[in-house]
């Protein structure tokens, strides 16, 4: 495997196999406040002119001064990167 390529073979160096068929459990965000999700294969040219290899979770846009929107766990998963960007407009 060439250096900085993605595709693995198992987990990654120091992370335990899966164990069972139930990776995911529940949703890391409520459902009530998503506005959509844009799946895993995304394509968005001009952007995204390949298959993406990650998803995105659009949420509502809450009321001014409210907190974040909690993330959790989708199981009993280790979550190896998580982040975050603001649009406006």
């Amino acid at each position: 495997m060439r250096t900085g390529d993605r595709r693995r073979h198992g987990p990654p160096s120091g992370l335990a196999s899966c164990v069972g068929s139930a990776l995911l459990t529940r949703s890391p965000v409520a459902l009530s406040a998503l506005r959509w999700i844009i799946p895993l294969g995304n394509l968005n040219p001009t952007g995204h002119v390949f298959p993406t290899d990650h998803l995105y979770f659009e949420s509502v846009s809450p009321p001014s001064g409210s907190p974040p929107t909690p993330v959790v766990s989708p199981g009993n998963v280790v979550v190896a990167q998580a982040g975050g960007q603001t649009n406006s407009g």
